[in-house]
């Protein structure tokens, strides 16, 4: 059991640090200590309703003096104020807010996931330093909000948003669960816990075969296309199965061979094969998969490089062929991306090593893209890719959500998944997009004008799914096409929606577009580069205004062509500030329209 902990403070410290991650374990541990000193406290905000995230909070802080303690070449490390400070707040939070006592409220997932994975790693980081009566009793109370790996909600005071408190953990959050399950059992020196918890990750990565819409929990996983479902019937491949996939890396990482065997370490990578790899572009995971967390602190390239972090981990796990498959999916994407880089944004010692030693080792090879469609039929989702450009398509039907939001996350998701179009060149397109978007225009949606930030009622939920059954993609050899049969989230709008990819793009056509009120289709809402200067071109002549109406044949934005097959109501808009300047495109189709059709194409210049 020492190996499991000491294994565990390796990959949580990196070792020796480089410097690149050090500076910034110092800066942060400054910052921390300044803070203690002057509160006395790591906790700031006594509100109910934020008290729940500043528990948390405290707990990453203390998280981070444990990294630097533990970090043989910080300036940190062994120095004793830090164990004084996390030893307080430890002792304070067990006083007065985490305790046999307590009662969840807010947000279930803190009390059962959220507290138990900072506090696992806390007690091992400080391990030799606690009172070690006093690690079995916040161990007692883990173990009182989370008992079991298998179960949520499994303790007298549960909550959950559905009125459900005891359910079946599954995907990213049974990961989780066994991850803590595991950790305790380290800490307790109980190695049938381990066993147990490291038994229980292989359901996670069964292909699902049973799709009763009506039960959420036997929905959640992958699919044999490819797909990750979440909650039932939500994409959720780059949060959730993000959360899975580092769980699992990260448990294969800490276990002996014995028990690694009890992993089925060659399915783990077939999913990253099927399910992850293909969804990336550039070292983003597209946002189309990324459900609420789009709207969360952070990009579509921050939780590429998470999936790539797990991915460098899972290949020091795993047999040599697979290793070498997934180191060169790694180097593919740490190269490619331009605008998010290890060497800039990496905190974690361990994935700055892991990523620098993959894109300096000459024997991994870097392989360019094949010009492919995937079809996520199970989860709605079309990703077309080749080397030049990628796009997909975001769609939804009685069995996948349009949108999901949650504790103030993705209220303005709106039409996200309503046949939207994410169109990806540069690579930098969706780096604080969802900050500054105007949410009522989404590329590639047809919808009725209204101000929809105070409707009700507009999300996805097991009482109220979308009714439209087509959303499909249909592959032929590389290219393909998709098509939706779309009902707006009130009825009072429907469409088909055809989607046909080219070497060149895509091809738009929407026909049988009848609905009640002011109907608009957006062609594009592009957030315009900072690193360069954009030109606009309207029938070969340049925009000068910051709006222009008219009927356009042709509309050039950089290297992005729209070409229109008909006479259109046609409105270009510039807005945004200088930093974060947007264009948004969309065409008007009257009032009350019965049997419209529009189409249009997409052509990339390359």
């Amino acid at each position: 059991m020492e190996e499991i902990l000491r294994k565990r403070i390796e990959f949580l410290t990196g070792g020796i640090a480089p410097k690149e991650t050090l500076k910034k374990l110092d800066f942060e541990c400054t910052d921390i200590l300044k803070e203690f000193i002057n509160n006395n406290s790591l906790i700031n905000n006594s509100e109910a309703k934020f008290l729940v995230e500043a528990v948390r909070n405290s707990y990453k802080k203390i998280l981070v003096l444990g990294i630097a303690y533990n970090t043989t070449n910080s300036t940190y490390y062994k120095n004793e104020t830090l164990f004084y400070i996390a030893d307080t707040i430890l002792k304070n939070n067990y006083q007065n807010f985490y305790n046999l006592n307590s009662v969840e409220h807010t947000n279930w997932w803190q009390w059962e996931i959220g507290y138990p994975l900072l506090l696992n790693d806390i007690l091992i980081l400080f391990y030799n330093n606690l009172n070690k009566a006093f690690i079995k009793k916040i161990l007692k109370v883990t173990a009182y909000f989370l008992p079991d790996e298998k179960y949520l909600g499994n303790n007298p005071v549960a909550i959950h948003p559905s009125n459900s408190p005891l359910r079946r953990a599954t995907g990213g959050n049974l990961i989780d669960t066994c991850k803590i399950i595991f950790l305790r059992g380290a800490l307790l020196s109980d190695m049938s816990i381990c066993k147990k918890a490291v038994k229980s990750i292989s359901e996670t990565l069964e292909i699902i075969q049973e799709r009763d819409i009506k039960t959420i929990s036997n929905r959640d996983g992958f699919y044999k296309d490819g797909s990750f479902i979440q909650h039932g019937f939500i994409p959720y491949v780059g949060t959730y199965g993000n959360v899975l996939l580092s769980g699992i890396a990260e448990i294969i990482y800490l276990v002996d061979m014995q028990l690694r065997k009890e992993i089925d370490t060659q399915k783990i990578c077939e999913r990253v094969y099927h399910s992850f790899e293909p969804l990336f572009f550039k070292g983003a995971m597209t946002d189309m998969v990324n459900g609420r967390a789009i709207t969360r602190d952070g990009n579509d390239h921050q939780i590429g490089h998470e999936i790539i972090n797990s991915i460098l981990l899972l290949a020091d796990g795993v047999d040599e062929s697979n290793r070498i498959k997934l180191l060169e999916i790694a180097k593919r994407e740490l190269f490619l991306d331009k605008f998010y880089t290890y060497k800039k944004n990496e905190k974690k010692a361990i994935f700055y090593n892991l990523s620098k030693n993959v894109l300096e080792n000459v024997n991994i090879k870097i392989k360019n893209y094949n010009c492919s469609l995937t079809c996520f039929n199970e989860m709605n989702r079309i990703f077309y890719r080749n080397k030049s450009f990628a796009i997909g398509v975001a769609m939804h039907s009685t069995k996948i959500g349009n949108f999901e939001t949650f504790n103030g996350e993705n209220q303005k998701g709106w039409f996200t998944s309503d046949g939207a179009i994410y169109l990806y060149v540069d690579g930098d397109e969706y780096i604080d997009y969802w900050k500054y978007l105007d949410f009522h225009y989404i590329p590639g949606t047809t919808e009725i004008k209204m101000d929809m930030e105070n409707i009700q009622n507009v999300e996805s939920t097991m009482l109220n799914m979308p009714k439209n059954t087509l959303a499909k993609g249909y592959k032929n050899t590389v290219l393909g096409s998709a098509s939706m049969d779309f009902i707006n989230w009130n009825g009072n709008l429907k469409s088909k929606k055809n989607y046909i990819f080219t070497k060149t793009g895509m091809i738009y056509l929407e026909n049988s577009i009848t609905g009640v009120g002011d109907v608009y289709h957006t062609v594009a809402n592009l957030k315009l580069s900072n690193s360069k200067k954009t030109t606009i071109f309207l029938d070969n002549k340049p925009l000068t205004e910051t709006f222009k109406s008219g009927q356009f044949q042709e509309i050039k934005i950089g290297n992005i062509v729209y070409k229109f097959f008909k006479d259109e109501k046609i409105n270009l808009e510039l807005y945004g500030d200088s930093n974060n300047r947007f264009i948004k495109i969309w065409i008007d189709l009257g009032r009350d329209p019965i049997n419209y059709t529009l189409a249009f194409e997409v052509i990339i210049i390359v």
